[in-house]
């Protein structure tokens, strides 16, 4: 396929749109599911991940001089699987578009694939939004049989939630209620288990500019007086997720401290593409793309949502 240059010099044409082509790959913008799991990308040669979640053991009780000493038991309560999916895509390119093609474009076949790879993980990544109410299989199913974000995670003797039993419109008070609400998560064995931060706050596109002014303004937004928002030293960082949709109320405020942060990606095989092949049944080039993830979360205390239904 030759490309047309009428009324413009060839050469000239070429090199800026093999110009522009560089310019777009050099300046994509920074991959939003690497803040979604916070960095916490891990290697892995398994076939799949599977681990344990321990029951936790109570509070020591106190006792006198001489006195019987409590005793616990340490057992296993669930496990949890994670099965790798893969993702692949093939490009084909006949022999007359290799031998025609004047722009160079051929040759970017690799940076197009890596840039459709990218786009993928990003989609795959708002799981964490888009998937927090689906506890099946192809959703992101939690060891105590629960979605990600549910009214009634189960303990040892009761239950606690980590979402607004109803969406809640996004602003200062409802932040407020969800950090104050992570301060009083449960452990499994029933005694409190909080959560401190620093937070950020992940929003839809539709909340994006509204997020950033709620967490660096000093003053509470929408009052006149000199009452502080203290929210801005707690929540620092904004996560804008245009793949979870676009729903207002659909928001969360998720722990990045290293301790309490429990989501993982795991790069089981990272994106392998292969050189061009020559294909003689149909006299064409290809050439492969390949990789395999698991996008996962080991607790849901890291989390507080507002769901969209």
């Amino acid at each position: 396929m030759a490309g047309s240059t009428t009324g413009a010099n060839a050469k000239f044409v070429r090199a800026n749109l093999v110009e522009a082509v560089k310019l777009y790959n050099d300046s994509r913008p920074p991959l939003v599911w690497k803040d979604m799991v916070v960095g916490k990308v891990i290697s892995s040669k398994q076939l799949f991940e599977e681990a344990a979640m321990a029951s936790g053991i109570p509070l020591p009780s106190i006792t006198s001089e001489y006195g019987a000493v409590q005793q616990a038991e340490m057992r296993q309560v669930n496990t949890q699987t994670w099965q790798p999916f893969k993702r692949a895509i093939q490009v084909r390119m006949s022999r007359e578009f290799m031998k025609d093609e004047q722009y160079g474009l051929a040759k970017s076949y690799g940076q197009q694939i890596a840039a459709v790879s990218d786009r993928a993980d990003e989609i795959d990544g708002a799981v964490y939004l888009t998937k927090c109410l689906d506890g099946t299989s192809t959703g992101l199913p939690l060891w105590d049989g629960k979605s990600y974000a549910a009214t009634d995670h189960p303990t040892e003797s009761g239950t606690y939630s980590n979402r607004f039993s109803a969406p809640e419109s996004l602003g200062i008070t409802a932040l407020e209620t969800a950090v104050q609400n992570m301060m009083g998560f449960v452990s499994h064995m029933g005694y409190i288990d909080p959560r401190y931060g620093p937070f950020q706050l992940e929003v839809t596109h539709a909340n994006a500019m509204l997020a950033r002014r709620l967490i660096q303004s000093e003053k509470f937004p929408t009052k006149s007086d000199n009452d502080p928002n203290v929210i801005r030293g707690l929540i620092t960082k904004v996560v804008v997720n245009p793949y979870a949709g676009s729903t207002p109320n659909y928001w969360a405020v998720h722990s990045i401290h290293p301790m309490e942060n429990r989501r993982f990606m795991i790069d089981r095989e990272p994106l392998n593409v292969t050189d061009l092949i020559y294909d003689g049944d149909n006299d064409s080039y290809k050439a492969t793309a390949v990789r395999r993830k698991i996008f996962g979360v080991f607790d849901a205390r890291d989390t507080y949502f507002s769901p969209a239904t």
